[in-house]
């Protein structure tokens, strides 16, 4: 998948943390890796990440 939505799972990148934090970080990227596999592109994919929100 193209786009902004895929964009935004640059931000849940945890391979580079340390062990702990890849522990706490690694469900929040799942979590973005589902909803962008999940819903529909528009709005509601990309508006929770944005800046402006």
């Amino acid at each position: 998948m193209a786009g902004p939505a895929n964009a935004i799972l640059r931000y849940f990148k945890f391979g580079h943390l340390p062990d702990p934090l890849r522990a706490v970080s690694a469900p929040f990227a799942d979590l973005a890796n589902q909803l962008v596999a999940g819903l529909p592109p528009g709005p509601e994919l990309t508006a929770p990440t944005s800046e402006e929100s």
